[in-house]
């Protein structure tokens, strides 16, 4: 099953990467500048995400109000790693 999603994995980075190549970064053409701002800016944002979604918050945080929680339908997706917390350490 790790394979499986590993591939699964690499193929919509591949897909993502070309979907912003054809529609972002070659409207810049020769610009470069402006194609590294907008790939930082993309990947800023990606991280983003990707910490808004698996981060762990601890449960007395006073910034739990704040931070979205991720779509119900993720919820049956796939099983769910269990990662050690940073209190069990």
């Amino acid at each position: 099953m790790l394979h499986e999603a590993a591939l699964v994995g690499g193929l919509l980075v591949a897909a993502l990467g070309g979907i912003v190549e054809r529609l972002i970064l070659r409207r810049l053409g020769g610009a470069e500048l402006a194609q590294v701002l907008v790939t930082l800016g993309l990947s800023f944002m990606i991280a983003d995400v990707c910490l808004m979604v698996w981060t762990v918050i601890p449960s007395g945080s006073p910034h739990r109000a704040r931070c979205a929680a991720p779509p119900r339908c993720w919820a049956s997706a796939s099983p769910r790693i269990a990662w050690p917390s940073a209190s069990s350490r």
